[in-house]
């Protein structure tokens, strides 16, 4: 048994990798949290990892797809992402969600963003999307909440310049004068807007590496 502390600037690509490159040196994956992976030993290579997007579909969607999984033989652990979401209380919008999965409550789609699969090693590819339009179709969903998050940074920034305090009252934000506040509040806004950007690069990145290789236009 093997309990390992991990974070993942990209948690797609970077992930599966990981995870791929445990399995290769003998460690199946048995449990996953939002930062601690636990494994057991196993057989060098014996199984095979994918990471699979699920946040843009609804509750009953996902489960419609757990189920297909579970019929052909794939074993999945639902993984949390949490960007590009607003909450009040327990709910949370994602705008960019299918219908139906744009309002999501912590018995529904939150904390469930991301899927990690399972399978038998049978000496084949393990791929989720079999071409390449598919796979750009979900580097694109993927895309959506770290463009909506990024345009929410900027308009909640904006207010706070403009307004000289910010749009909402936390206590932390009333200890001190209301300057350095919005200069703390600012810089954190500022630091997120940047690992948003890092990511939006690396994914555009990948959909243009994919019109490249398979000679598609927009």
């Amino acid at each position: 048994m093997r309990k390992t502390f991990k974070l993942f600037l990209n948690p797609m690509g970077s992930q599966e990798k990981w995870l791929n490159q445990m399995v290769e040196k003998g460690y199946r994956l048995i449990d996953v949290g939002r930062f601690f992976y636990t494994f057991e030993n196993c057989k060098p290579n014996e199984y095979q990892y994918a990471i699979d997007y699920v946040g843009n579909k609804s509750y009953e969607e996902l489960k419609e797809y757990q189920h297909l999984l579970e019929e052909i033989g794939v074993k999945y652990y639902e993984k949390p992402i949490n960007i590009g979401q607003f909450s009040w209380g327990k709910a949370k919008l994602r705008p960019f969600a299918n219908p139906g999965g744009r309002i999501v409550t912590s018995k529904g789609m939150i904390n469930r963003e991301l899927l990690i699969l399972e399978k038998k090693n049978d000496g084949k590819a393990f791929e989720i999307y079999s071409n390449i339009e598919d796979k750009i179709y979900e580097l694109k969903e993927i895309r959506k909440p770290l463009i909506y998050g990024e345009i929410f940074i900027l308009l909640f920034a904006a207010m706070t310049v403009f307004m000289k305090k910010p749009i909402f009252e936390f206590t932390l934000w009333s200890v001190g004068n209301n300057t350095s506040n919005n200069f703390i509040l600012l810089t954190l806004l500022g630091i997120v807007f940047i690992y948003f950007t890092v990511k939006l690069a690396g994914i555009n990145k990948g959909i243009k590496d994919l019109r490249e290789k398979g000679q598609l236009n927009e």
